[in-house]
């Protein structure tokens, strides 16, 4: 019965699949029909006797079960996390209608697009922690990337070694990394730029950054535009254009990963004397944190207190 039951589903399958109209689970079926009717060979289905064998049948429809729901439930599981993660980071939700409607490309494409990328940011995040292992760590990564850049020397090291620096706090050494990987071919390249501008920002040199910053096409590296406008806004302040500043950041902040735009706006608007929009901008900033999850809470925190204490402070 078994066998016949794969014998009739398997064609059947193969040809929705040929003709572009199957479902998940009809390509799954065609894949692992020809193992599924070995199985049942080897379980038994019809004794030499002729009665019927309930162990290899229960066997062989496990199997059969097993199979066909697993990957569609792993598919499944893995769409699910992407959507989460949308509206947990607050990214375009135009990422939704992809992962909806093209599963595992659309998954795939916003996993290797976002999540990679964040994923691999925030180990050097970590590494820079604070305490005495947090600090030992990151002078080992410092010390293998410094080997590595006299050792080789390529634009790619060279970068990693830029980052590492901002992120245990060297702007100046950042700083001049990344003047040496933006020459020549390199001149323009908005990853290599983005960083310079993070470093030019912490080392103070505000002016450099919104000249960087205009030489960036946005399209080259449409991930990482709310960070540029963050940093842009930030140096735009920092300059004394409140204004540009606060009309960026009000664009920003509700689009924005994380909460800082959302402070940066009300710290703006109370220091041009708007009172009352710097605490509509904390009470909206902490709306935002209750839809965060623990580890963009943890992210957030120093924003989420000050807020809170601003708002204290005005009752």
């Amino acid at each position: 019965m078994f066998l016949r039951f794969v014998r009739w589903r398997f064609p059947t399958a193969v040809m929705r699949v040929w003709r572009g109209g199957g479902m998940v689970e009809d390509c799954m079926l065609a894949a692992v029909a020809p193992t599924l009717a070995a199985l049942a060979r080897v379980a038994g289905e019809t004794p030499a006797g002729g009665a019927a064998a309930p162990s290899g049948v229960l066997g062989a429809w496990l199997a059969l079960g097993a199979t066909a729901w697993v990957l569609p439930a792993i598919s499944f599981a893995i769409q699910v996390a992407c959507i989460v993660h949308v509206v947990r980071r607050r990214e375009d939700y135009g990422w939704i209608f992809l992962i909806l409607f093209f599963p595992v490309v659309g998954s795939l494409v916003y996993i290797l697009a976002i999540v990679w990328p964040d994923w691999r940011r925030r180990p050097r995040r970590r590494c820079g922690g604070a305490g005495v292992f947090g600090i030992a760590s990151t002078r080992r990564r410092l010390k293998a990337l410094e080997q590595q850049v006299s050792l080789s020397g390529t634009v790619d090291d060279r970068a990693e070694l830029a980052a590492a620096y901002a992120d245990a706090g060297e702007y100046s050494l950042s700083r001049q990394c990344y003047e040496v990987c933006l020459q020549g071919p390199n001149a323009s390249d908005p990853h290599l730029l983005l960083g310079m501008i993070r470093a030019c920002s912490g080392e103070g040199q505000f002016e450099r950054c919104l000249e960087c910053a205009s030489r960036i096409d946005r399209r080259e590296i449409p991930e990482r535009v709310k960070e540029l406008d963050l940093l842009q806004a930030k140096a735009m302040m920092a300059l004394g254009r409140d204004q540009d500043g606060i009309a960026l950041l009000r664009t920003l902040a509700p689009r924005a990963t994380g909460l800082e735009a959302w402070w940066r706006l009300a710290e703006a608007l109370a220091r041009c004397g708007d009172e009352r929009g710097a605490e509509d901008a904390c009470r909206r900033l902490l709306d935002a944190a209750m839809g965060l999850g623990p580890a963009s809470r943890k992210r957030d925190k120093p924003w989420i207190a000050l807020a809170r204490d601003r708002l204290r402070a005005r009752t």
